[in-house]
C-alpha cells in the first residue's frame, strides 16, 4: 500500500512540476525616496488546468508597504493563462537597497504549493546628507 501511495504522489507532483509556470516581477523605477510610491508589475503564465492566486493586500511585502493594486482580466491563449497585476507600494525604511520577491499559491483540492517570482531591487535616494 505504501508503494502505491508513493507512486501516486510521485506521479501527481511530477504532473504539477512538469508544467511550465513563468512568474516574473518588475519594478518600473530603479530608485525611490522615502515615502514615495513605486509601481511593481507582476506577470504569471501558467497552464489552464492549474489555479493560481497572486498576492493581495494581506501579503507581507517586506520593507515595502502595500498601497493598492490593479488587476487585469486573465487572458487565455493556446491552453495557457496570462495573468497580470500592478501593485502600488511605498517605503519608509532607510536601507540603501531594498529587495522584493512575491509568492503566489497554486491551489489543488485540499493542498497548496507556493511558487516564488524573481527578486527585484530598488535603491533609496537619500535626501539628507551627513554633516
Amino acid at each position: 500500500m505504501r508503494y502505491c501511495l508513493f507512486i501516486f504522489l510521485f506521479l501527481f507532483s511530477n504532473n504539477i512540476l512538469s508544467q511550465k509556470i513563468d512568474y516574473k516581477i518588475n519594478l518600473l523605477e530603479d530608485s525611490i525616496k522615502i515615502g514615495d510610491s513605486i509601481t511593481l508589475v507582476s506577470t504569471i503564465i501558467y497552464p489552464e488546468n492549474i489555479e493560481i492566486i497572486q498576492p493581495d493586500s494581506l501579503y507581507n511585502f517586506g520593507s515595502l508597504d502595500f498601497i493598492g493594486k490593479k488587476t487585469f482580466p486573465s487572458l487565455k491563449k493556446d491552453n495557457l493563462i496570462y495573468d497580470s497585476t500592478i501593485y502600488f507600494l511605498r517605503t519608509f525604511e532607510i536601507d540603501s537597497i531594498q529587495k522584493i520577491d512575491l509568492s503566489a499559491v497554486i491551489l489543488n483540492n485540499d493542498d497548496s504549493l507556493n511558487i516564488t517570482s524573481n527578486k527585484e531591487s530598488i535603491y533609496l535616494i537619500y535626501q539628507v546628507e551627513d554633516i
